[in-house]
């Protein structure tokens, strides 16, 4: 069973917003995750380089999340090709009595497209499954993204505070 209650909000909201960040959110870091199994088919080793790229270049990625990743490419060349039979084919096929039944092919891709909404929640592929997951390595974060984050997290201050800060600002981030 899933998470319940409502979906947290990305953290790009958050910033926005003046809600509490998660200061272990995934930046931008590369990670490898070596190369796909020989075994797959091109529709999924092309999705397999594409997600390995992205989530990659976030810093959530670890060799270790070879196999899941692996299990999405491998289900969306799933998908594909049963969505490939349904615009062929269409949403009904001839039954062995002459009557119309659905086509096969429909419910392998509502299956796929169950499978890949679950694990693309692992993989961080959604706004609100990225503000959960944490990067795998430090981030590494300028002054100024510091400074940002620790502005908007939430603490009590009086104005002179947040004028002084916007003065920092200027003299530190806009020369």
């Amino acid at each position: 069973m899933g998470a319940r209650g409502f979906q947290p909000k990305p953290t790009e909201l958050k910033i926005l917003t003046g809600g509490r960040v998660n200061k272990r959110a995934p930046q931008p870091v590369s990670r490898e995750v070596g190369s796909p199994p020989d075994w797959l088919d091109d529709i999924a080793r092309e999705k397999w380089h594409e997600l390995s790229t992205r989530l990659g270049s976030m810093g959530v990625l670890a060799e270790t999340d070879a196999g899941i990743l692996t299990m999405y490419a491998q289900t969306w060349s799933i998908w594909r090709r049963a969505s490939d039979l349904v615009q062929d084919e269409g949403l009904t096929v001839p039954s062995a009595a002459g009557s119309a039944k659905t086509n096969p092919a429909v419910h392998v891709a509502s299956d796929a497209v169950k499978t890949l909404t679950r694990l693309g929640v692992e993989l961080g592929q959604s706004p609100s499954s990225r503000g959960s997951i944490r990067a795998t390595t430090p981030p590494t974060t300028s002054k100024l993204a510091k400074f940002l984050v620790d502005a908007h997290s939430p603490r009590k201050e009086s104005r002179q505070n947040k004028l002084s800060d916007l003065r920092t600002v200027r003299r530190h981030f806009l020369r």
